[in-house]
This record gives structure tokens, sequence and C-alpha cells, in this order.
């Protein structure tokens, strides 16, 4: 390789020398200097070569070539750096601390009733939506298999009471990829909770563990639909399945039907393999971008129809903001226009009150006048950011007769 594959791994992902700049922190000059041979590339510091290999999403060996001794010594000093960088930025064992996490913590604490619709799809109950949900603590004191105490942070730990007033514990992990310390990891998160809530009365000891699920937001063809946890106990063999959840097998169209709106944000990951061709074609990009003003759109109709409050809608839209960063952050075409969909700078929402206004004059007509309303904004919405007539009339499902006259 020479220092053209810089250039042309640049040029693969639609960047440009600019983009690549500001993306890996490296002076624009110096860049050009590398692309147009003024500068070997080998001649680099580590720390500037790591950090153009890490904003092209490559290994540094991609772009620099191994064919002399100090081409071989840097290669293997610029490893040592980016192990080096990986543990002090990011930690070192299975458990990678992503934004990933964030989200779904602040669902969770923020969001809480959005959980139920991800519990009647795992467990297969029928919560409603005003069914309590309090939340526990998620701080744990564990004794892992080798009989170390540790402290554990749960994704989640809360309890449903239904209007009869019954009490189930519930615990969901949500992971980026499968793992085989999962389960491991899980039944110590479960015990944990289990024996926090121990009941002794008179000579026996009660212990109830939770009802628990994992929510996989990559998976691959040996992830199973369903895990199981056995114990041998004296008292004879006890065992409970552990749901598994595959978020990337959800369409838009299921999340919405199954009220699945903490789906949301994960949503881009179903692209993700796709994304560097999507960054380099400005057709995919604004399929994406309408799919997203979808989205948006389709958020609205059930914030107007009472699903979802305002304040969730908010808390979905800025979370989906931040997985669509973290998840583009080297594909800065999709990037800006995405992210600025989702930011607000786009769309102007959230909604118009077209249902509350309508109630003034009845429910009955009300409801007509509301949804009338909402699909004649949400047409115009479409319309203004660009999208055909017919995409418009698809996302929002209005009455023809109803089209405003241009």
């Amino acid at each position: 390789m020479t220092d053209n594959t810089l250039q042309s791994k640049r040029k693969e992902l639609g960047m440009s020398q600019s983009q690549l700049a500001e993306a890996s922190g490296v002076n624009f000059r110096t860049l050009q200097d590398y692309e147009q041979g003024r500068k070997p590339l080998l001649s680099a510091r580590v720390d500037v070569a790591y950090r153009l290999s890490d904003a092209l999403g490559c290994d540094i060996e991609d772009i620099i070539v191994e064919n002399s001794d100090e081409g071989a010594f840097y290669s293997r000093m610029s490893k040592y750096y980016m192990a080096l960088h990986r543990m002090m930025d990011k930690g070192n064992g299975p458990n990678v601390h992503t934004p990933f996490d964030d989200v779904f913590k602040t669902i969770t604490v923020k969001c809480t009733e959005l959980i139920i619709p991800l519990i009647n799809e795992a467990f297969s109950e029928h919560y409603k939506m005003s069914d309590l949900v309090q939340n526990k603590q998620n701080e744990h004191l564990t004794n892992s298999l080798s009989g170390e105490t540790k402290k554990r942070l749960t994704d989640s730990n809360f309890v449903v009471v239904s209007n009869n007033n019954v009490q189930v514990k519930y615990q969901v992990e949500c992971q980026c990829k499968p793992d085989n310390t999962m389960m491991v990891r899980l039944f110590e998160y479960s015990s944990a909770i289990a024996q926090e809530d121990a009941s002794v009365n008179e000579n026996e000891l009660r212990i109830t563990y939770p009802r628990s699920a994992i929510i996989y937001l990559r998976h691959n063809s040996s992830t199973p639909d369903t895990y199981r946890i056995v114990l041998d106990t004296p008292g004879g063999e006890i065992s409970w399945d552990v749901p598994v959840i595959k978020s990337q097998l959800y369409s838009i169209d299921e999340i919405f039907e199954k009220k699945l709106y903490m789906l949301i944000p994960y949503y881009l990951l179903v692209y993700e393999k796709d994304l560097a061709e999507i960054n380099k074609d400005k057709d995919k990009i604004e399929k994406l971008k309408n799919e997203y003003i979808s989205i948006i759109n389709k958020l609205d109709i059930e914030n107007n129809k009472g699903n979802i409050s305002g304040y969730q809608f908010d808390n979905i839209k800025d979370l989906t903001k931040d997985i669509i960063d973290y998840l583009t952050d080297k594909y800065l075409n999709i990037k800006r226009e995405v992210t600025d969909i989702m930011g607000g700078k786009v769309l102007d929402l959230p909604s118009f009150r077209a249902y509350d206004e309508g109630v003034e004059e009845g429910f009955s007509k009300g409801a007509i006048y509301g949804e009338r309303a909402r699909a004649i904004k949400t047409y115009q919405n479409c319309i203004d950011r660009g999208m055909s007539k017919e995409d418009a009339i698809a996302i929002s499902e209005i009455d023809e007769k109803d089209i405003p006259e241009v």
C-alpha cells in the first residue's frame, strides 16, 4: 500500500478532507501533505496515525505499509498504543460502557411506563400502560463463582403492580451483543435482587427471584430466543426460562404496532452494517432521512392519540439522536442529515394539539377534527421537507380531498 491508501479509505467513506480532519483532530494541511505524498504517513506520530485510522473505522495496518523493518516496528508500536488507548478510554473486561447503556437506563427511570409493552412482549403478559411500575435500586453486592464479592449495577430492577394489586418483580438487562458470560452475570444479578427482598417467617426463608429478560441490540445466528437457568438443589431441580428480545428483528411498523417505543432509539442498528455504503450514496441517505421523518411523524400521532406523553416524545427523540450521533461518528454525511431531524432542526415538533382543541366541540366531533387536522399537518410537514406527494400521503394517511391547495 502507498500513502494514497489514506485518500482511498477516505473517499470510500464519502468523506472530504475537511471532514476527516475534523473527525480525527489532525490538522487539515498536515492531512493534505500525507495524502499528496509530501510527508510519508510512516513518519507520523503513533497517536496521529491512530486517530486517522479510528476516524476511518479501520486498522492502522490498512493505511500504513509494513514493507520495512521500520514499518513493522511502527505497526507493533501502533497496536500497543491502540490497546493502551482502549484500556484507558473504555475500561477493560467484557462490559464496555456505551451510550446504549445510558439510553436504556434513562428510559427506565424517566419514562418508566414504556417498559410495560416490553414486558408484555417478552413474557406474553397483558399489562396496561396505567399499571404502576416501581423502580428499585440497581446497585447490588454479589458473590462471584470464585467467591469474590463485587459491586454490580443492574440495568433495571422494578416491580409491576397491576390494577388488582398483584406485584411481580422484573429484571431486564440490555446488552450490545451476546457474550458467554451473560448468563452467569444475569444469575448473579437476579440472586442479589432476590436476597435483598428475602423474608424470614419462623423457620422458613422465602426468596423470590425476579422474572428476567435480556435485550440484545445486536445478535448472530447462534443467539437463542430463550435461555434457561437450572438450579440443582437438595430439594430437587428448579428451572426457569429467560426470554431474549432481539431488537434488530423488529421493523419500525412492528415497533409502533406493539408500542415498543423504547426500542426506537436503537433502530439505526438495523442498518449498522450498511452505514459505510449509505454514507457514500445521496439517494440512500435521503431514504434513511425520510424514514426518520416518518418515525417522528408516527411518534407525533401516538402523542396525539395519548399513547405517549409529550415528555416521553421528547425523551425518545433526544435519546434517538444520541444513538445516531454515536453510530455515525465516522459517517459524517449521514450524521449531518439525520441528526438534524432528531435534533428538531428539520421538524418543528412536538405535536400540534388537534385532539385537545377538538374536545371543546364534543368528543366525537373533536376526534374527527383532530384526525383530519393531524393528517393535514403531517402531510404539510412532509412536503415542506422535500418528500414526494405519494410518500407524504402514505405517511400522513390523509384523505386526498383534504390535501391543501397549493
